[in-house]
């Protein structure tokens, strides 16, 4: 409740989620216009490409190919307007969202493990000074999402094999499959451009 700002990068995704029983109420901006003047919901999240495999594709929200220039706004459990599914929006769109009614209906937001509550408003646009090395199976392909022969879809198969990810001891993102046994060995794969890897988030607390 300080009025600071906190910055953060984010690789999946940017979250916003209420804080309370209360649903939150959030504007949401696009470019600087103003796309919804009020979402009810659980909350909201941007997705990358990389991240839309992940919290997002649990909300609903699509499934970008790697390669896409494009960024998932996907709602949360929204409750107004009731058949808003989300957008996909160009990677190089700023995002803005603003608390409705922060006092009485609290809203955090998690830049992938980094959290900051009672948020006023947060500002996402991507980072294109920084760059990651995506590393992930070679016999199963993040941006799998064709029909595999068997009727089964990209969306199916996620239901059976989760995406795991974790940071190794010098900092570099580490992709594999979860299966019963854990997650299994990966191995080096593909440079991400900086257009595709990072989130970068502008968070500012109530006053």
């Amino acid at each position: 409740m300080s009025g600071e700002t906190h910055r953060s990068a984010a690789i999946n995704e940017v979250s916003l989620l209420r804080e309370t029983r209360q649903t939150a109420k959030i504007e949401v901006l696009v470019n600087g216009h103003v796309a919804l003047p009020e979402l009810v919901c659980d909350g909201v999240l941007v997705a990358t490409p990389a991240g839309s495999t992940a919290y997002n594709l649990s909300a609903r929200g699509p499934i970008l190919p790697l390669q896409a220039k494009m960024l998932a706004l996907t709602p949360i459990s929204p409750f107004r307007p009731r058949r808003w599914s989300g957008a996909i929006l160009p990677d190089d769109t700023a995002v803005c969202f603003r608390i409705l009614e922060a006092e009485n209906r609290p809203v955090s937001a998690v830049a992938d493990q980094v959290e900051v509550r009672d948020v006023a408003k947060v500002e996402i646009t991507l980072d294109r000074e920084r760059s990651l090395t995506l590393l992930f199976d070679p016999e199963h392909a993040l941006d799998d999402g064709a029909d595999d022969g068997q009727g089964q879809s990209g969306r199916q198969q996620h239901d059976h094999e989760q995406q795991a990810q974790h940071i190794d001891r010098h900092g570099r993102v580490m992709y594999g499959t979860l299966g019963p046994t854990g997650a299994r060995p990966v191995a080096p794969s593909v440079a991400l451009r900086p257009e595709h890897s990072l989130n970068k988030v502008s968070i500012r607390r109530n006053l």
